[in-house]
């Protein structure tokens, strides 16, 4: 496989979720998505987030 072919399956690669776009999210979610988050274990102390 050439580098350009494997670079465009990589690109093309995607993980189709079931998602209701127009479904309004409460802020109060998130922050205590992101607070569950930060407990997560994370590779080699990087915090992605």
């Amino acid at each position: 496989m050439k580098f350009e072919e494997l670079r465009e399956l990589v690109r093309a690669r995607r993980t189709d979720m079931m998602v209701d776009k127009d479904r309004a999210l409460d802020d109060g979610v998130v922050e205590k998505l992101c607070e569950l988050a930060m407990w997560a274990p994370n590779h080699k102390l990087t915090f992605p987030w």
